[in-house]
């Protein structure tokens, strides 16, 4: 859900559904609800012992 999210978010932003001058309100929903989304399933793929899943979304979520 957060990597979905987050795609759409940015794909709108460079596509021009979202006015560059709202970069800034893109950012905040970014950090607002993708970040914590793709840490959680980070942090769950760890602990149900799937490294590679957990490690790309922990990749996907500190860039």
């Amino acid at each position: 859900m957060g990597l979905s999210g987050g795609t759409f978010v940015l794909a709108g932003l460079q596509l021009g559904w979202v006015p560059t001058a709202q970069a800034h309100a893109v950012a905040l929903v970014l950090l607002a609800f993708v970040f914590p989304a793709q840490a959680l399933a980070s942090v769950l793929g760890f602990l149900c012992r799937d490294a590679v899943a957990a490690t790309g979304m922990g990749v996907l979520a500190g860039t």
